[in-house]
């Protein structure tokens, strides 16, 4: 009996504290009275074109959040390159009033960039390796931009310090826009899909192959499913780099089974077109037009998309 008593009153107990405690923070947080950040993160380039490129890009994501108010101020920053910096980002976000921030990086697929580098430089994650590859931005700005794009000699901007929470969303593989850009560049494209093969120039990353090879296997199969192309294969490109090794021969093979072949480049701020022209210019083999009108290439890039400015308010506000 004095057990049972005794339970009782510490069950008692327990009810008057919890009454007593303030528990507001199991409650979700509140987009309408919490101001949020939304940092838009991009790759970067030495060329001033690419970030004003991307300036105006995050314009467009500006006005769509200006007919929902769903971030309280909205800054775009480079992982590396030229300024603005993620720091400075951040930092415009913090004179603005934010309490939280919420990134999202401007990426086709995940690769060691969004698995590793985005979050150290947004400082929620530590590599000793990944802080090797960070310069001042002071030294970062006279640096040569002598870049490999094999993502062990990029050059990184220096880690975030903020007190503020920070949250970083997916990349372009999750939200259904990169299906969407896929299909209507080919349906942009074509003239006749039964007799039509595609090929999509990807950047790829040696370290991330068992994640990116499901993906573009995804991404060809939709392309026969949907718009009843006759084949859909995919060739590891870097920015040009491997071009003439990998989406040459890719291109020639898919001429010799079907009537035409369409060229898709799945790049932020590069067509398939500039790729090409790219690569084709520093090779001194390939200087000559290396096709005839069988084969089509995109001139559009992801940043240009009309849906891409809504995946990235849509991919934010999903963290909310």
């Amino acid at each position: 009996m004095k057990k049972f008593q005794k339970s009782l009153a510490f069950l008692a107990l327990v009810v008057i504290l919890a009454a007593g405690c303030d528990t507001s923070f199991a409650q979700p947080a509140d987009a309408k009275t919490n101001k949020v950040g939304l940092l838009i993160m991009t790759h970067g380039a030495p060329s001033p074109q690419w970030n004003t490129d991307v300036q105006k890009f995050a314009e467009q994501v500006k006005k769509l959040n200006g007919e929902k108010n769903s971030f309280h101020s909205i800054a775009a920053v480079n992982l590396e390159f030229n300024s603005p910096s993620p720091a400075e980002g951040v930092a415009d976000l913090e004179k603005a009033g934010c309490e939280r921030i919420i990134v999202v990086p401007v990426f086709v697929m995940p690769g060691s960039h969004t698995i590793r580098d985005v979050p150290a430089v947004m400082g929620v994650y530590f590599s000793p390796s990944i802080k090797e590859k960070m310069m001042s931005d002071e030294s970062l700005l006279g640096h040569d931009h002598a870049h490999s794009h094999d993502h062990s000699g990029c050059i990184l901007h220096q880690a975030v310090r903020t007190k503020l929470p920070i949250t970083i969303t997916h990349t372009m593989e999750e939200g259904g826009f990169l299906e969407q850009y896929v299909l209507d560049e080919i349906a942009a494209l074509s003239q006749n899909q039964a007799e039509e093969s595609v090929l999509f120039l990807v950047h790829g990353d040696a370290g991330y192959v068992g994640v990116i090879e499901p993906l573009m296997q995804h991404l060809a199969d939709e392309a026969v499913k949907e718009e009843k192309v006759a084949a859909a294969e995919w060739a590891y490109c870097r920015v040009g780099q491997s071009y003439v090794q990998n989406a040459v021969p890719a291109i020639k093979r898919l001429a010799e089974t079907t009537k035409r072949v369409l060229v898709i480049g799945l790049y932020v701020a590069s067509s398939a077109k500039d790729i090409h022209q790219r690569a084709t210019s520093r090779d001194t083999e390939q200087k000559q037009p290396l096709f005839g009108n069988n084969i089509r290439f995109s001139e559009a890039n992801i940043l240009a998309h009309p849906r891409a400015a809504t995946w990235v308010l849509q991919s934010a506000e999903n963290a909310l």
